[in-house]
């Protein structure tokens, strides 16, 4: 195969900013959630936090795993769209640094989407996305000959959130299925799985391979509190069910087989959860791309995850995969 690994995903501009609890208090907003706003709700938080210490990245939780992943050596395709604007040229200028990272990134006249997160003391981050011209997101704009010389799909639940995008996972979909082309999906955020549990439960049963849900998220899609009862229920849909804890590690288990405990590794002190689970999920591609086990892939991805939360951001620098490879390898 040409690629390794395709992926579609909002390309969102991160807006980082250090809040207080009495903050999204004020703001009205959920810790620990991703909301769908506009640009009018957008500029009210902007404007209730002026002057509080603020940071840009290229984002998206898609382009964080491939970022990561492609880093640290298999070759990644990201799909996605972006605005002729000054953040949609400096996103695509920054991809171009990116060794094999190919961009597949749509443009159109409009605003890049962006995601204003919001961390709180005890580093949780809580996601308010103005997805702009992501929404505009469609089958068309999927490279077909690109997936189809590609191993696996890799794709979150963010994408369902305008009917246009999810209209181009599903075409992504039935390419893999017709071309014996592997899927890993992240159900990626708690509220998205309230609004679309039954499309959820739907894809994972026909058309996925690897299955990534944090505790709340796997609670969420099976009306269960006991992770270790939720895993088992997602690997009974026919695939490799893979169920984060935070700080108490992970669960994973493939269909028919054992659960495997993913105790935590190389954790340092947390300074930003942003990116945690995008992380995770590329240590733990990353693994199975190199045809590791189950149990070794959990380690690989427990590492990169406690690499990332170590830092200010949801994607390293050149020199950091670098040091991070030197350690998965």
């Amino acid at each position: 195969m040409k690629y390794d690994f395709f992926s579609m995903g909002n390309i969102l501009t991160d807006i980082l900013i250090s809040v207080e609890d009495r903050d999204l208090k004020a703001l009205n907003i959920h810790k620990g959630t991703m909301k769908i706003i506009d640009h009018k709700e957008g500029q009210a938080i902007l404007d209730y936090l002026k002057g509080y210490k603020t940071k840009y990245y290229c984002g998206g939780s898609a382009a964080n795993t491939m970022i990561t992943l492609s880093g640290l050596g298999p070759k990644a395709v990201l799909c996605g769209r972006a605005g002729n604007d000054s953040f949609g040229q400096i996103y695509i200028d920054r991809l171009s640094e990116r060794k094999n990272l190919t961009s597949a990134i749509v443009r159109e006249d409009g605003d890049t989407g962006s995601s204003i997160v919001l961390i709180t003391p005890d580093y949780e981050r809580s996601m308010n996305t103005n997805l702009g011209i992501c929404k505009n997101f469609s089958p068309e704009d999927i490279d077909e000959n690109e997936l189809k010389e590609s191993s696996m799909l890799y794709f979150t639940g963010y994408m369902w959130d305008t009917e246009n995008q999810k209209q181009a996972v599903m075409k992504a979909l039935d390419i893999c299925k017709l071309n014996d082309i592997k899927v890993a999906f992240d159900v990626a955020d708690k509220l998205s799985i309230q609004r679309y549990r039954d499309d959820y439960l739907t894809i994972i049963q026909q058309h996925c391979d690897y299955v990534f849900a944090n505790k709340k998220e796997a609670s969420t899609l099976f009306d269960n509190d006991n992770p270790e009862e939720c895993v088992k229920l997602l690997s009974e849909l026919g695939c490799t069910a893979i169920v984060k804890l935070g700080d108490k590690g992970a669960l994973i288990k493939a269909p028919g087989e054992e659960t495997i405990p993913v105790p935590v590794k190389g954790f340092t002190t947390c300074v930003d959860t942003t990116g945690a689970g995008d992380t995770f999920a590329a240590g733990f591609l990353y693994g199975i791309d190199r045809k590791k086990s189950l149990e070794e892939a959990g380690s690989y991805a427990s590492i990169a995850a406690s690499a990332i939360i170590a830092k200010f951001g949801g994607q390293f620098n050149k020199a950091e995969i670098e040091e991070l490879k030197k350690k998965l390898d």
